[in-house]
């Protein structure tokens, strides 16, 4: 595993491992590719497509923990688990893209105001 600040935290609060590293370990996510591939069309119109393979996982993710997109976004962004599981800084960067939030990646910067974000 490469050495960057949220490998290190995750190693700090799993020492072991946790349930989704072993899964993550066990399967080679790359194979599915080819098959994920033919399922979707880039028609190169709007924003570039999200990696298949990372967007299957989260779905999965989504499916094992019943999240709506929602709770799924913010478990990715806050999660050490899930960010482990699905690759670290490519989720947080995918998921300020994903819409149901309607805000990019990184938050917006404070103002001084009360804005919520």
């Amino acid at each position: 595993m490469k050495d960057n600040p949220y490998a290190r935290l995750y190693r700090g609060k799993f020492p072991h491992g946790d349930r989704l590293d072993k899964i993550k370990r066990l399967i080679k996510w790359v194979m599915f590719r080819p098959v994920l591939n033919g399922l979707f069309k880039d028609t190169k119109v709007g924003r570039p497509n999200v990696d298949v393979v990372l967007m299957a996982k989260m779905l999965i993710l989504q499916s094992w923990y019943s999240l709506s997109d929602e709770q799924l976004e913010r478990e990715c962004n806050n999660g050490l688990n899930f960010q482990n599981f699905l690759g670290y800084l490519t989720a947080c960067l995918m998921l300020g893209r994903s819409g149901s939030s309607g805000r990019g990646w990184p938050p917006p910067e404070r103002t001084g105001s009360s804005e919520k974000f």
